[in-house]
């Protein structure tokens, strides 16, 4: 599955967290590691990742938000798949996304399909 098909969730876009600002660093989280473009993105605009300090970026948005609030719910905490990991697995594996397109007047109407396979 490519990023840009688990990005959006029923048509929202989403982030790879419970709190869609949430967003680890590159390495320090395996479901953010499945979001590289997300993870350049808010590098190029000069944004903290979450959990970061630099006082040359902006800060996070959810850090900037809730503080360290935040980790209190483990679907917002960093996930590792080591021993005594403490992280939460994804419910559900987005698949390919299938699209739609019909003009309705001056306006072009985009249904988009999305199938949600449950893991557990």
């Amino acid at each position: 599955m490519t990023e840009s098909e688990r990005l959006f969730f029923d048509g929202h876009l989403c982030g790879p967290h419970c709190d869609g600002r949430i967003l680890h660093a590159p390495g320090e989280c395996e479901v953010c590691d499945k979001f590289p473009l997300l993870q350049k993105v808010r590098k190029a605009w000069g944004i903290n990742s979450t959990g970061q300090s630099d006082p040359e970026r902006q800060p996070c948005p959810a850090d900037a938000t809730r503080g360290d609030t935040h980790q209190k719910w483990p679907g917002n905490r960093a996930v590792h798949d080591s021993p005594g990991d403490t992280g939460v697995r994804p419910l559900v594996e987005i698949g390919e996304p299938q699209f739609e397109t019909r003009e309705d007047g001056e306006n072009l109407v985009v249904k988009v399909t999305v199938p949600v396979k449950r893991l557990r």
